[in-house]
């Protein structure tokens, strides 16, 4: 598997008022001086044994501009994996008339 931090990701450019990743507040960007950050993701798929596995891996930063002048986005490792086309006919299933009420769905849903 890659190493999310050796990948070299896509550079995203964006003019206009926002918080650019990275910085302690908001500012007005220009096509001159852009808000530059590196946008990371990797898809990438194994077999071990007949066991097709999917892992995502990513910075968790945007493809596109956000104008957030409030919060800032923030670069975070994100890694997850799991089994493509799982064997799901045992697991617990609801027909439509386990959510056909309020109550019913209430107490699926909210089952604390």
């Amino acid at each position: 598997m890659a190493d999310l931090a050796a990948h070299a990701g896509a550079e995203v450019s964006c003019s206009g008022p926002m918080r650019c990743p990275g910085t302690e507040s908001s500012a007005t960007y220009t096509t001159a001086e852009p808000c530059t950050y590196t946008r990371k993701l990797c898809v990438s798929c194994t077999e071990t044994s007949g066991v097709v596995k999917v892992k995502v891996q990513s910075n968790g930063l945007p493809n596109h501009c956000f104008y957030s002048t409030v919060n800032v986005a923030a670069a975070s490792e994100n890694e997850w994996e799991v089994v493509f086309n799982a064997d799901v006919s045992n697991i617990m299933n609801y027909d439509a008339s386990d959510f056909d009420s309020s109550p019913k769905t209430d107490e699926i849903i909210c089952d604390i």
